[in-house]
């Protein structure tokens, strides 16, 4: 049975120890036992009875050790997943209670429950998809992005990499959003979005 470590010891990682333990395969095929975070303050604390063991550099990572990523800032994400890439670290791909349709890949990322992905869609690795979002069909989005719950993602928008979409916010259909951008909560974007733009508002427009 594979050792899961939560990354990211905040809401995000006790929301997802919340779901998994819920899950099917958990105590089946993986089960967690701890957390790591980048915070010192983490360090020798608990949540729910398990372990936040310190930052990626003090994990002992043997062939049983996989990792599940719920943290919600990209550039800390990166951060600690490049660390753990470099010792070798598998990563686990988490998708309780949820709808993938036909011909969508999913990669190593964390779909939380009841979200719905149409068909065609490519979903890159390390991103975290929160509660109840829906992505229409022939979407694409790119490694370490971060939606939040109750989005809406209109069919054949390309979301790129790194990028954050807040709680409730909606994305118009063909929408191209670049890397680094930031949507806010409850943001209507119909427009493409350039690279780390940050956009508010309904219509929403740049800040």
């Amino acid at each position: 049975m594979k050792h899961v470590y939560i990354i990211g010891a905040g809401g995000l990682g006790r929301e997802l120890l919340n779901q998994v333990l819920g899950d099917q395969a958990h105590g089946r095929d993986w089960v967690v036992i701890g957390f790591i975070d980048t915070r010192k303050e983490k360090k020798g604390t608990t949540i729910d009875g398990l372990p936040v063991i310190g930052d990626e550099n003090d994990v002992f990572i043997t062939e049983n050790t996989e990792f599940a990523v719920a943290v919600g800032y990209p550039d800390i994400k990166r951060q600690v997943v490049e660390n753990l890439l470099k010792k070798q670290a598998q990563f686990i791909s988490i998708r309780t209670s949820c709808d993938i349709g036909d011909r969508s890949v999913v990669g190593k990322s964390i779909l939380m429950k009841d979200v719905l992905i149409s068909i065609d869609c490519k979903i890159g690795d390390y991103v975290f998809i929160d509660a109840g979002v829906t992505i229409g069909h022939d979407v694409q989005v790119g490694d370490y992005s971060h939606i939040g719950s109750g989005v809406f993602v209109g069919g054949q928008a390309k979301i790129g990499n790194g990028v954050t979409i807040h709680p409730k916010a909606c994305i118009a259909q063909n929408v191209k959003i670049g890397d680094g951008a930031i949507i806010g909560l409850g943001a209507v974007v119909f427009k493409d979005v350039a690279e780390n733009q940050t956009m508010i508002g309904n219509p929403a427009r740049a800040i």
